[in-house]
């Protein structure tokens, strides 16, 4: 259903995600955050994304038939995001069934087209990249866990290396969207610190990715939106 409210990369702004890809290829750099372009302009009207580490975004520049890059795109995107939920879990101490009547539920719930029966938010269908970026929030959010949490020797390494790669992920996913679910990141920081074993520990992963994001440039990023 390509023109179904519920359907893959459809109606208007599913279609302008595809679009946009198309352009910033075309006229963007390679990880850069500056991929101001002819077609570029303000908020989402003109959006100056970075889809350079979303392989959903990279697929569909295959040459596949149009509804074989599409649905190709979509089981990509919904397989890393479930991926994420799978290791959010596990270093969350849920156990495997849990994960997985969880990953159902956002399934049934939000993907395509089962947001036909239930009417709920279609992002998954008109923005599949949110699923990538709410991947890199999860991972780092997995990092934080580790941090507090992790009684292994390597804990406080781990955390920091995957809380970096994650930030550099949806960083170069979709800058702009990332940012929302780097607020949500923060709030479970602040939820972790009230409880956590190695809170010094946790503080010091937060802020060495807080630096990583930094170093990235989304602070000029976000003022020349």
């Amino acid at each position: 259903m390509p023109e179904n409210i519920a359907g893959l990369f459809s109606i208007t702004d599913g279609n302008y995600s595809r679009w946009n890809y198309e352009y910033a290829y075309t006229w963007g750099h390679w990880f850069d955050l500056s991929i101001f372009n002819p077609f570029s302009g303000l908020g989402t009207t003109f959006w100056t994304n970075t889809p350079w580490l979303d392989p959903g975004a990279l697929v569909l520049q295959l040459p596949l038939a149009a509804l074989a890059r599409i649905t190709i795109s979509y089981l990509i995107h919904l397989s890393l995001l479930l991926s994420s939920l799978y290791c959010l879990g596990r270093v969350a101490g849920a156990s495997r069934l849990a994960i997985l009547f969880a990953a159902l539920v956002f399934v049934v719930m939000f993907f395509p087209p089962f947001t036909m029966r239930w009417n709920t938010i279609v992002h998954a269908s008109i923005a599949p990249f949110r699923l990538v970026t709410m991947a890199a929030a999860n991972f780092i959010i997995c990092s934080l866990i580790i941090a507090a949490h992790g009684m292994r020797r390597h804990a406080f390494v781990t955390a920091i290396a995957v809380g970096v790669m994650a930030l550099f992920w949806g960083v170069y996913a979709s800058a702009t969207y990332f940012i929302f679910d780097l607020m949500v990141v923060g709030g479970f920081a602040v939820v972790l610190l009230g409880s956590a074993p190695h809170r010094m520990r946790l503080l010091a992963s937060a802020a060495l990715i807080a630096a990583a994001f930094v170093a990235t440039g989304m602070a000029g990023y976000v003022d020349a939106l």
